[in-house]
């Protein structure tokens, strides 16, 4: 596995620090494989309550740190986004067990 530049991580977990593009990738990716719904701009304006300037702030980010494209009119997760989203996840998994995992250490760690 190649060596990340240092730069291009301080910057993907910047735009990540921000939980308006954290609710962007993640409505992307959860309805992503939902037929029913088209990942429009509208479509995301609409279920995230946001203005056409906000949405387009949060996704111009998203597009040029390469983790949203564009493909016929429709939000898309890159590679990179589906990787992104997946460590999202994780932490979040994580940070939900915390306490039990914890309590787990200190039996652990007596």
């Amino acid at each position: 596995m190649d060596k990340i530049s240092e730069p291009a991580c301080l910057s993907t977990l910047g735009i990540f620090s921000k939980q308006e593009h954290i609710d962007l990738i993640k409505i992307i990716a959860n309805q992503e494989n939902e037929i029913r719904y088209d990942m429009t701009p509208q479509f995301v304006m609409n279920r995230l309550h946001l203005s056409t300037r906000e949405l387009n702030s949060g996704i111009e980010k998203l597009m040029t740190s390469r983790c949203v494209d564009m493909i016929n009119g429709r939000y898309t997760l890159t590679r990179l986004g589906n990787e992104i989203y997946n460590a999202l996840c994780g932490i979040e998994n994580a940070i939900e067990v915390r306490t039990e995992l914890e309590s787990i250490d200190r039996i652990i760690l007596k």
